[in-house]
């Protein structure tokens, strides 16, 4: 236990701006003294809002993650799974994407095996098998949901001319050949066929010969796990800026897929 007294209460005055320690004292009624330190990100708190002549779009702070985030828990929490359904669904939403996935928290940590190893140990115990685990990874799909780069007009040539994916046009499927996109034919084409189960649109995003290639939690997750994964997302304006914009029509078609994906049965054995 860090012990507190007059000398600590100096240094974190010295070290923070004192402004700053009485608002947060004041919030979590701690007295300034006891803050050794501190974790704040400044950030946008004006809510979100629909916009557009026809409320089209949705402009919001940190579209990119959240509306991925937003998509997969309403899913899971609506989803019915049928009772010969033997899957067990798993949503993942792990910190630190967007600095390179390296921490305890982040998709690079072991955080994810360690887990399902101590789930696994657990129903060990009503005679699962032994090597349960590793069956159970490799008829396991991943879906690695990231919003993408939609074809803004002020910068269309920034995108291919046959992959310009646009707002409110369905989900996205991102490929890269580099693999800083998980997806390959087979994931792509399952997607597609629970897409097309549910009449949802989708589109495909290859990024332009010469541009750099951004990448998602999903070459990582898979290569730690051997998991099929693919990379999909919706399209936005603005990406990483401080108000992002999305499509309004492109939450229901986000939702809806990831709810079928939930419900899907499927077996890769």
């Amino acid at each position: 236990m860090s012990y507190i007294n007059k000398e600590n209460e100096e240094n974190s005055k010295r070290d923070h701006f004192e402004g700053l320690l009485n608002e947060i004292s004041e919030q979590i009624k701690i007295p300034i003294k006891q803050i050794l330190d501190l974790d704040l990100f400044f950030s946008d708190n004006q809510q979100g809002q629909i916009i557009g002549f026809n409320q089209e779009f949705i402009s919001a702070a940190r579209i990119d993650n959240l509306f991925s985030c937003w998509a997969a828990v309403k899913a899971f929490q609506e989803c019915k799974q049928d009772e010969n359904q033997h899957s067990i669904n798993l949503i993942c939403l792990f910190d630190h994407e967007e600095c390179g996935s390296q921490s305890s928290k982040g998709a690079g940590s072991n955080l994810l095996n360690q887990t399902l190893q101590r789930i696994w140990k657990t129903l060990k115990q009503t005679n699962v098998q032994q090597d349960s685990l590793e069956k159970a990874f490799a008829n396991s799909f991943l879906v690695s949901a990231d919003m993408a780069h939609s074809i803004h007009p002020n910068y269309a040539d920034c995108h291919k001319q046959n992959h310009q994916v646009k707002l409110n046009e369905g989900i996205i499927i991102k490929t890269n050949h580099n693999q800083r996109y998980s997806t390959d034919s087979f994931t792509s084409s399952f997607v597609k066929q629970i897409a097309n189960s549910g009449n949802i649109p989708y589109q495909e995003f290859i990024v332009k010969n010469g541009s750099p290639c951004g990448s998602t939690i999903g070459p990582i997750v898979s290569s730690n796990t051997g998991i099929k994964s693919v990379d999909l997302g919706t399209g936005s304006w603005g990406m990483h800026s401080i108000r992002e914009t999305c499509g309004s029509l492109d939450s229901y078609y986000y939702f809806q897929f990831m709810k079928l994906f939930l419900e899907f049965n499927y077996d890769f054995k």
